[in-house]
């Protein structure tokens, strides 16, 4: 169907043609997204013994089909064999006696500004951050901890995941200007900076 305006033609079977075509995508989408999510596993009422004889045929037929690409001979030997499923249990399962399963770690954190000169600094540290041009970028969703330095000293104890090495620490001036930052590493549960 065409109509004309002014001099300029529409042709609306073209964008019909196109947007039918999209809703039969999506229309397909969908369904295929339905029939997926009702089929599930399966299950039935054969329980834990059914599941393990289905996964134990689905291997055995998956061996069996792996067998059509190889050559003739080693198809007749391996199409006889059965794979073999073996379950471990977590209460099977041990852990070395020095091992740790804590995801947090006590650390020590020294911070000892010599030359503040009697200005006022305010520590920030941050576990996650990104090097720039001009020096390192927190990202401050990440701030382990934040406090004032009392006559250029900062002490205390914080928990930090056990993965994490390196810190960014920045030193704020109450002017206004740049902070001083470094990447601290943590060394036998210690974090020091002397400036």
């Amino acid at each position: 169907m065409n109509i004309k305006h002014t001099g300029s033609t529409v042709n609306f079977n073209n964008h019909s043609k196109k947007y039918g075509n999209l809703l039969n995508q999506i229309f397909t989408a969908v369904l295929c997204t339905t029939v997926l999510a009702a089929c599930g596993s399966g299950g039935g009422s054969g329980g834990e013994n059914n599941n393990a004889e289905n996964t134990a045929a689905t291997y055995s037929s998956i061996s069996s089909s792996s067998d059509v690409n190889s050559s003739s001979s080693s198809s007749a030997a391996s199409s006889s064999s059965t794979a073999t499923i073996s379950t471990t249990t977590t209460d099977a399962l041990v852990a070395a006696p020095d091992f740790d399963f804590a995801s947090q770690s006590t650390v020590q954190l020294n911070v000892h500004f010599e030359n503040h000169g009697g200005n006022r600094y305010q520590l920030s540290l941050y576990g996650n951050y990104q090097e720039s041009n001009t020096g390192y970028l927190p990202h401050y969703n990440s701030q382990i901890t934040s406090g004032a330095l009392t006559d250029g000293v900062y002490t205390s104890q914080l928990q930090i995941p056990s993965t994490q090495t390196r810190v960014l620490a920045e030193l704020w001036s109450y002017d206004g200007s740049a902070p001083i930052q470094a990447v601290l590493s943590v060394q036998d549960g210690i974090l020091n900076w002397a400036i």
